[in-house]
């Protein structure tokens, strides 16, 4: 019986430090939620700029927080790509983007929704993987659908590419 309240004992402390530690951590740092202030074209442009960033720089922490679990990436060839297949490709760095500017950007609002389009401006290659030795370069036109979550913040839901030239 000693044995059993010493494991429950255990539990509860540890339960109880687990609640402790998040609100510390939710105190320190809150995770955005989706009010007025986060509900804006720049809110989403800002989004969109940490992606692109990330692209750029193979980080695949940052794109992972800012891709939705149920992302689809459809390519200016037509191939389709999901968050893992994304994730997998510019962590094993298979991908190496030398230019992505983008202009003429738009964003509208539909709730939580934000739906982004622009002109893209592209120069990479890929160096390893089942696409080694292709480059790209080119204009293109993309759409990007981001959803904005409480607890999340913006993260992105979908990408369409299609060449502009």
């Amino acid at each position: 019986m000693f044995q059993i309240l010493t494991t429950r004992g255990r539990i509860n402390l540890l339960v109880l430090a687990t609640t402790m530690f998040r609100a510390v951590v939710c105190a320190a740092d809150p995770a955005p939620s989706c009010g007025a202030d986060l509900l804006t074209e720049k809110a989403v442009i800002d989004a969109n700029e940490r992606f692109q960033h990330s692209m750029i720089a193979s980080d695949v922490v940052e794109m992972g927080r800012l891709l939705s679990s149920d992302f689809l990436y459809f390519t200016f060839s037509g191939e389709k790509r999901d968050r893992a297949e994304l994730l997998r490709s510019y962590g094993a760095k298979e991908v190496r983007l030398k230019r992505y500017d983008i202009e003429d950007v738009r964003v509208r609002l539909r709730g939580s929704v934000g739906i982004l389009t622009a002109a893209a401006t592209k120069e990479g290659e890929y160096i390893s993987g089942p696409r080694s030795g292709k480059t790209f370069t080119g204009r293109y036109r993309i759409t990007r659908v981001y959803a904005c979550d409480s607890g999340i913040g913006w993260q992105l839901v979908s990408t369409h590419e299609s060449r502009a030239e």
